[in-house]
């Protein structure tokens, strides 16, 4: 009797201790992402209004959801802690991205800008997302003011100015022409808009007057390819030095560059800050490195699903895909 006890409890340990490894296994075999969101705004969020936390693999078309997370926002208060798990297991990739969302009544009213991720198993926390608020596209202007370039965005009598770093929030004010916007308590700072052309001072000093014309701002320039869905890229080691990534924008409605191995040409559309590229884009076949050749894949699809266009900080322009993935260029410095 104590033999057949000694057996089971022999046996008992030993499936214990085979699903603890089948458990540590699993675990393993996850990536876990956490991080929280939040946005500069009073402005309360409609009722049912939810986040949606995304990872996508950027190296397909369209770029193909791996994992997201829900978070039902009646009850959360800021900021929105979220924690997002990738099985491994089923992962091919080397290049995903993550991004969020805030939908209100269905309608995406806040976004964040895609950051990339990595697939090995472990943890990555991201901290705080700062998410920007999504207005309608057809009242975003890029200006010219001389040397300057301006975003201009327009919302519930206000203007939302993004200046290099500086962002500024204008409220309307009365005016005999136009539409005229100033910073509370402080007249120093105003934009003044007069349809295709505005005056704009800040803190006392005045531009030349801005124009709009995105066009002209991509045209007759080479722009350099330097990140792809928040990951910088660079020429990637035993390449030729020429495997840089470049587009241009010509004044004929003719788009070609290089794509890190292959040159490329096709055409493009430009209304307002709406971009659309045909998915026919014509190009050399040259083999490159398997680096090379992923970046050109991310490269031409994000193009071929090209939405809108804006403009950085820093002066880079940034294309936006239908799925929110994202190439952005510097002018080049020859």
């Amino acid at each position: 009797m104590n033999q057949l006890t000694s057996l089971a409890l022999t046996s008992v340990v030993a499936i214990t201790a085979l699903s603890g490894c089948a458990e540590q296994h699993e675990v393993t075999e996850q990536h876990q992402i956490t991080g929280s969101l939040s946005y500069l705004s009073r402005i309360a969020l409609a009722p049912n209004s939810v986040a949606e936390i995304t990872v996508r693999d950027t190296s397909v078309a369209k770029g193909a959801i791996v994992a997201q997370q829900q978070i039902d926002l009646d009850k959360q208060q800021l900021p929105i802690p979220f924690n997002v798990l990738l099985d491994t297991r089923n992962l091919n990739s080397s290049t995903y991205s993550l991004s969020a969302v805030i939908k209100e009544q269905g309608q995406v009213s806040w976004s964040s800008a895609p950051i990339g991720v990595s697939a090995e198993p472990g943890l990555t926390e991201l901290g705080n997302l700062q998410l920007q608020q999504v207005t309608d596209y057809q009242s975003l202007s890029v200006m010219q003011c001389g040397g300057q370039r301006i975003q201009v965005k327009f919302a519930d009598d206000q203007a939302h100015l993004q200046l290099n770093d500086q962002a500024l929030t204008l409220d309307l004010v009365k005016s005999a022409s136009g539409a005229r916007f100033q910073l509370a308590n402080d007249s120093s700072t105003e934009f003044w808009s007069k349809a295709d052309w505005a005056l704009l001072t800040v803190n006392g000093k005045t531009y030349p007057e801005c124009v709009s014309d995105p066009a002209a701002l991509l045209q007759s320039r080479e722009w350099q390819v330097t990140n792809l869905n928040g990951e910088d890229v660079s020429v990637p080691a035993g390449a030729a030095a020429d495997a840089e990534a470049s587009i241009h924008f010509g004044d004929d409605g003719r788009l070609y560059g290089r794509a890190f191995c292959n040159s490329f040409t096709g055409s493009y559309q430009l209304q307002g800050d709406k971009l659309s590229v045909p998915s026919d884009l014509a190009g050399t076949m040259m083999m490159c490195t398997e680096a090379q050749m992923q970046h050109e894949r991310i490269m031409l699809d994000v193009l071929s699903h090209a939405q809108r266009i804006e403009w950085n900080a820093n002066g880079g322009l940034v294309i936006f895909a239908e799925d929110g993935r994202t190439l952005t260029a510097h002018q080049a410095i020859r």
